[in-house]
C-alpha cells in the first residue's frame, strides 16, 4: 500500500528518525499539530463541497454520481486560428463588395476600434 508514492517501509523509517531527531516529547508535539491541520483542512473541505452542492442545487442542475471528471481539452492554437481566418475573410468579403470610390469617414474610425487579431502575424 502505497500513500503518495511512500510505501510502509519508508513511513516507519521516517518515523524512526524523526523520533531519534525529535525525542518524544516533541514527536507528541508534533502528531498533536499535524492533528489540528488535518482538522483544520477536512473542515474546509468539507465546507467547500457544501458551498458547490448548494450552489449545483440553486442552479437546479444535477451531475450524475459516476459522471467523468474530466476537463475537456481545449485547442487554443485552433481557436486562434479560427479568429484569424474569419478575420480574413471579413476583410476579403468587404473588399470585394466596396466599389464605391467615396471615402467613407467613419470607416476610418471604425477600423481603428477593431481588435488586430494579425498584428502578432509575421508577414
Amino acid at each position: 500500500m502505497n500513500i503518495l508514492g511512500v510505501g510502509p517501509w519508508e513511513v516507519i523509517a521516517i518515523l524512526a528518525i524523526m523520533l531519534v531527531v525529535a525525542g518524544p516529547k516533541r514527536m507528541i508535539l508534533w502528531a498533536y499539530e499535524l492533528g489540528r491541520y488535518v482538522a483544520k483542512f477536512r473542515a474546509m473541505f468539507a465546507e467547500t463541497v457544501e458551498a458547490i452542492n448548494k450552489e449545483l442545487q440553486e442552479t437546479g442542475l444535477e451531475i450524475p454520481k459516476n459522471a467523468p471528471l474530466t476537463i475537456p481539452k481545449f485547442d487554443i492554437l485552433g481557436e486562434a486560428q479560427k479568429v484569424i481566418n474569419n478575420e480574413t475573410t471579413m476583410r476579403e468579403t468587404s473588399a470585394t463588395t466596396n466599389t464605391t470610390t467615396e471615402p467613407n469617414p467613419d470607416a476610418a474610425k471604425d477600423e481603428d476600434d477593431k481588435p488586430r487579431y494579425d498584428s502578432w502575424l509575421p508577414d
